[in-house]
């Protein structure tokens, strides 16, 4: 598949995405996002791949769904469906991939766009950046997994207001709320971010996918089901790859070299 909606690059391990249609802010049209989920689904399926970033261009990160998705069609719904079916299976790639993902927050994000900010590991946003789920607006409800999503991070009080609400949010307030995990001057948020994937780069990524997995589940699961789990991870990781190198590094008095394996 060709990427024209988006822009993608790769060095070694690590993969950049970004949204690539600034003159309509990153919005999400058809296009765009059947091109994003085949990005998220190889990046997912290849194990060579040790982490992921995922920002916008311009001044937008992504500012939700395009409205001339809508454009001579008779049937929204099915317009609605065919989009949805794009953005899910991209943000569970997202989820589901041992490779963590950053998100870096160069500008407005909302509506489904605070949908993709929110399936990252890390998110990381510029001072001048802002968020919103903008869904209520237009007389609809939230899709992309957003609900969920900031009922999470934010709990649910926080989260009925931004959705019943429409509350906009700086991104200072989003880090106040646990939305996110820093706020950085718009100058220095490319090199907070090298930073973040060089641990990740260097780091035991199937570890990283393991705690990805154990997160995703931590609701949904009893204490005793999730001891097994936890028990069950590292019993299968010590003697194997990055897990059997960091006890020996550890055992040696000496730095790992992990090798994402």
């Amino acid at each position: 598949m060709e990427f024209d909606c988006i822009d993608l690059q790769r060095r070694n391990g690590l993969v950049q995405i970004q949204l690539n249609r600034p003159e309509s802010g990153n919005s999400m049209n058809v296009a765009l996002l059947r091109q994003l989920a085949k990005a998220m689904r190889n990046c997912e399926e290849d194990e060579n791949v040790r982490c992921v970033v995922l920002t916008g261009k311009g001044r937008f990160f992504c500012v939700g769904g395009d409205p001339g998705n809508f454009d001579g069609a008779d049937d929204y719904g099915a317009v609605v469906r065919e989009t949805t079916h794009h953005l899910n299976a991209a943000i569970l790639s997202m989820v589901r991939m041992r490779a963590p993902v950053v998100v870096s927050i160069n500008g407005p994000a909302a509506g489904a766009g605070l949908s993709l900010c929110l399936a990252g590991d890390i998110v990381l946003a510029s001072a001048s950046a802002t968020f919103a789920s903008a869904f209520i607006a237009l007389g609809l409800p939230p899709d992309g997994g957003l609900a969920r999503a900031l009922f999470r991070r934010v709990g649910e009080t926080k989260a009925r207001e931004m959705l019943m609400l429409n509350r906009k949010i700086t991104a200072a307030e989003a880090f106040q709320w646990g939305m996110i995990n820093n706020v950085v001057d718009a100058a220095g948020l490319p090199s907070a971010v090298d930073e973040i994937c060089n641990r990740f780069m260097s780091g035991p990524t199937v570890a990283y996918g393991r705690i990805k997995a154990l997160l995703a589940g931590a609701d949904q699961f009893g204490l005793e089901h999730q001891l097994q789990l936890e028990a069950k991870g590292v019993a299968e990781s010590v003697n194997l790859g990055d897990g059997l190198e960091g006890i020996r590094a550890f055992r040696e008095k000496r730095a790992a070299r992990f090798t994402g394996l």
